[in-house]
């Protein structure tokens, strides 16, 4: 079998409600191109592995799979997902996601074959709730985004803008990542990485169906958490060189605007004790983050005194 062009990379955990959709919409593509799907599972313990397997017995040339031994985390089931390929291309989606038109992949690969300097596009999405039912014919004015046709690192530093399920790219743009890239992988990083390599293209139509409901992994995660995740994102970022160089305001910013809103969970039962713990450990990571500490914590400060003087005012 000759090497093929492009490579579908399905990340899965615990998505036997949704998986065949996902599945169906991969095996439903036209193309001209010889391709392969691997589907990467991190132990998952409500069928989904049972799933895959039985898909596996059926396209035993088409389909490779990963199957994690125990549950490895998303991050590290992501790394050895995007590390399998050898393929020119990647096409990446998640297991509660799914593809709605035929002619994606085929569309996307003809986009990027006739145009080098593009290295990496995705395209609008309808969204659907945990039922399958449309609850919005586009993504982003769901999510109160914009969108241009041709993205370039400006337009989305710190952090990313396409929906999970349609994005598509050259592989090449994994080698030798950046440092904040390889210690923090993520579907929003994956979108700067491309534009670190040439322009991120918005294909007008719906190719895929991203579904918005509560049990997804980030959404259902703790706020504290999902702030913390971020700043993490975001600390490799700040003291990158060349991203600190040419994007250093859009990213300070950004981490002060998350370690102001990481005040919000204390509404949430968390304590000021172990909010401030995250916080410190946080900026004292780096040299640099000693700059950023009297920045940040005078916006904090400022802002809680804002607070307080609000309330007691009232």
């Amino acid at each position: 079998m000759s090497e093929p062009l492009l490579s579908v990379c399905l990340i899965t955990y615990n998505h036997a409600k949704y998986i065949r959709e996902a599945i169906d919409g991969v095996l439903m593509q036209k193309v001209n191109f010889t391709w392969e799907l691997i589907i990467a599972d991190d132990f998952s313990t409500d069928g989904t592995r049972e799933i895959v397997l039985e898909y596996k017995d059926k396209y035993p040339e088409l389909i490779k799979l990963i199957l994690q031994e125990k549950n490895v985390g998303a991050a590290q089931n992501w790394m050895d997902l995007m590390a399998a390929p050898s393929a020119k291309y990647i096409a990446y989606f998640e297991g509660d996601d799914y593809w709605i038109s035929p002619y994606k992949l085929q569309k996307q690969v003809d986009l990027l074959e006739s145009r080098p300097e593009i290295a990496g596009c995705f395209s609008n999405s309808i969204v659907v709730d945990d039922k399958g039912q449309v609850v919005s014919d586009d993504y982003f004015s769901f999510h109160k985004m914009r969108a241009k046709a041709e993205i370039r690192t400006e337009d989305i530093v710190p952090f990313g803008i396409s929906p999970s399920n349609t994005l598509f790219f050259r592989r090449e743009i994994l080698i030798n990542p950046p440092d904040w890239f390889a210690r923090n992988s993520r579907h929003s990083a994956i979108d700067l990485l491309i534009t670190l390599h040439g322009v991120l293209f918005c294909i007008n139509e719906n190719f895929g169906a991203y579904r918005a409901h509560a049990g997804g992994s980030w959404s259902s995660a703790p706020f504290l958490y999902r702030v913390m995740s971020d700043l993490q994102f975001l600390k490799p970022m700040y003291h990158d060189d060349h991203m600190h160089r040419n994007y250093e305001p859009v990213i300070r910013e950004a981490i002060k605007k998350l370690i102001i809103s990481s005040w919000g969970c204390r509404d949430q039962g968390e304590s000021y004790i172990k909010i401030a713990g995250h916080i410190v450990k946080f900026l004292f990571a780096y040299p640099r983050s000693l700059v950023l500490f009297k920045f940040v914590m005078y916006w904090s400060i400022a802002n809680r005194i804002e607070l307080v003087w609000h309330k007691i005012s009232q």
